[in-house]
């Protein structure tokens, strides 16, 4: 019989950072706790941003600076962060660290291994002698987008750019739908949301549908005859679900998901926000 192990998974979230670090660390603290093993895992940023997420009692909200990191045999760090005097510190707890790793293929000091779950990871741009969970095998995915299927008349856009809208390109993209298409419009505004003009701007419009804070999207992709989202976590959900898409990187980690899903002929990509004219 395997002995439990305890983990403990460090990651933040801010309106501009968005929502997808926290929402592959909720999904994998779940499969860690359904296995037997302990879990804690610890979130910086805004308090009210995390309520969202309040449901789970092994997810714990510290300002940043104030972290009380309980004991564990293992330590998961989603953050991006890559400077050696972190990781340095963060040894001092925890005598195991992994990292989540998405796009530059930098392994600091004093790490054992890197999750890269995305498809087009390359383990040969890792240096030797780290231990490496890459590809598909570790796609961190809610089940409810392969349990659930695209209806065949699917006639609505949905329109979503992921938990916060850093770049500030909901308005913008409603804007060009409106003109483009006759057809209604699902916006999701993420929990991070924060310029609520917008939402109030367009929630009387007749063909706009706004909806805050989805926990059950994979029924919106359903009825989607199309959507219209960044490159982000998203793009793996809509093509579980089936949905055509049309989508553009609002961030650099993004392009690389927009650009190798395009290759396969998943997804229309557009190239990053700033480039692309209306």
């Amino acid at each position: 019989m395997s002995t439990a192990l305890k983990f403990v998974i460090l990651t933040h979230i801010s309106s501009k950072v968005g929502y997808g670090h926290l929402n592959r660390c909720i999904i994998l603290g779940k499969e860690i706790k359904k296995r037997g093993n302990g879990i804690s895992l610890i979130v910086t940023g805004k308090k009210d941003d995390v309520n969202f997420f309040s449901n789970y009692s092994w997810v714990k909200f510290f300002e940043k600076n104030k972290i009380k990191f309980p004991s564990a045999d293992i330590c998961i760090v989603d953050n991006y962060c890559y400077k050696n005097e972190y990781y340095k510190k963060l040894r001092a707890f925890y005598d195991k660290i992994l990292i989540f790793d998405d796009y530059k293929y930098i392994v600091p000091n004093y790490v054992s291994g890197v999750i890269n779950p995305n498809l087009y990871a390359d383990n040969q741009f890792y240096c030797p002698g780290i231990r490496l969970f890459t590809g598909h095998k570790y796609l961190l995915i809610r089940n409810e987008f392969f349990n659930i299927n695209r209806r065949k008349n699917s006639d609505r856009i949905l329109l979503c750019v992921g938990g916060s809208d850093p770049e500030n390109q909901m308005d913008r993209l409603l804007s060009i739908l409106i003109k483009a298409s006759k057809r209604p419009i699902d916006a999701v505004f993420g929990p991070g949301f924060e310029n609520l003009n917008v939402i109030k701007r367009w929630k009387n419009h007749p063909r706009v549908f706004t909806h805050i804070a989805v926990k059950n999207i994979s029924k919106l992709m359903s009825k989607a005859f199309y959507a219209l989202s960044s490159s982000g976590s998203m793009i793996y959900e809509l093509t579980a679900v089936g949905v055509p898409t049309i989508c553009m990187a609002l961030a650099e980690n993004q392009k690389l998901i927009g650009e190798h899903f395009s290759k396969l002929n998943l997804v229309t990509y557009l190239g990053l926000f700033k480039k692309i004219n209306n």
